[in-house]
């Protein structure tokens, strides 16, 4: 039996990552939701999210560790930088609590807890981390664009 991937459109996309956010605070589980927001708002790979630290997020900016840059073109994001929401940055304060790692458990442990939790099948953190670079692509080309025109 083969098994076909159907893409997603945009609206499933984000409505499967609110149905999962929703049953991970109803659990209380601020790790796994910092994972997943963090996941949604930057685009980095799931290892990279997991090995974040406390001293990598510096008012809602993501400084990305210099051995992941190699991943990124320069045009992609500016020497490692990624932007985040203010709650985003709150829930990340309120999970690190003194320690020095946002992320207790293992990298295997949040990605099975956001699979246990979604209810398409299809979805998965790539097709994620792929709208998010089509949404920064989408952002790059309307300043380019806006630039021509006022040229």
């Amino acid at each position: 039996m083969i098994d076909i991937e159907y893409e997603m459109k945009q609206s499933e996309i984000t409505g499967q990552y609110r149905i999962i956010l929703d049953k991970l605070l109803r659990k209380r589980d601020l790790e796994t939701v910092l994972f997943l927001r963090i996941l949604m708002e930057t685009g980095l790979r799931s290892r990279e999210v997991y090995s974040l630290r406390p001293e990598d997020i510096v008012h809602r900016k993501v400084y990305l560790p210099m051995k992941y840059w190699k991943f990124y073109k320069e045009a992609e994001k500016s020497m490692g930088v990624f932007r985040i929401s203010r709650r985003t940055e709150q829930i990340a304060r309120a999970v690190e609590g003194g320690r020095k790692r946002y992320f207790t458990r293992s990298h295997s442990y949040y990605l099975a807890k956001i699979k246990r939790y979604r209810t398409d099948k299809r979805f998965n953190l790539h097709i994620m981390r792929n709208l998010r670079k089509k949404i920064d692509w989408w952002n790059a080309m309307g300043k380019m664009n806006r630039k021509a025109v006022r040229d």
